[in-house]
């Protein structure tokens, strides 16, 4: 199978040939995942029965499910940011400094508050999109915040966890740590946070 995406306008191909394709590119997070490069220019002519929908209209396709990949992406931001409160909640609970557990300190108590607090606003604003979106009323610009806000809420919650940890949060023997390393892709793919503040700012005529 040959895939090709032009630019402007974009159109995919599909061929019953092999298409060149780089070797796999080496990403630190989601290590499962197999990355690579797909070589272009090499095109050849193809039946017009083998074209996927309408020519020139890919990108429109590619477009129609981003509110519901960003709405995916959320939930996966909520949901690992609670990992991390709850692996902090543990591990604060079974270590001590000082003969204390560090859960008993107050700054890990006010640390973890805030984080619960975060993550639970996340959630409600995630929940009220996820019923808009199954009645069909989700603006794309709504997706965006939603996006944006529990992805970034993901990367703070994250690091305060990990903080808490001290340096074994840094050893990826740890859960902590590997939430942490996921974490930064959140802000990147399907839409980077840069892309959703655009986004945001049209909705409001800027």
């Amino acid at each position: 199978m040959r895939i090709r995406v032009g630019r402007e306008p974009a159109t995919q191909d599909v061929t019953d040939h092999g298409r060149p394709a780089g070797p796999g590119l080496p990403a630190r997070p989601h290590r499962g995942h197999v990355n690579r490069l797909i070589i272009g220019g090499q095109v050849e002519p193809f039946p017009a029965a083998n074209v996927l929908g309408q020519v020139d209209e890919a990108f429109g396709y590619l477009g129609h499910n981003l509110s519901q990949e960003r709405l995916t992406v959320a939930v996966g931001s909520v949901s690992q940011a609670r990992s991390a409160i709850a692996a902090a909640i543990e591990d604060t609970q079974h270590r001590k400094a000082f003969g204390t557990p560090v859960a008993s300190f107050q700054n890990t108590k006010f640390e973890l508050a805030a984080c619960s607090t975060e993550v639970e606003a996340a959630q409600a604003m995630l929940d009220r999109a996820i019923t808009l979106h199954v009645e069909g009323e989700l603006a794309g610009a709504d997706a965006a915040r939603v996006k944006l806000f529990c992805t970034e809420m993901q990367q703070r919650v994250v690091d305060r966890c990990l903080q808490l940890f001290g340096g074994y949060g840094y050893m990826m023997e740890y859960p902590i740590a590997r939430l942490y390393t996921d974490a930064r892709v959140a802000r990147i793919y399907a839409g980077t946070s840069e892309v959703m503040k655009v986004m945001i700012a049209k909705s409001l005529g800027l």
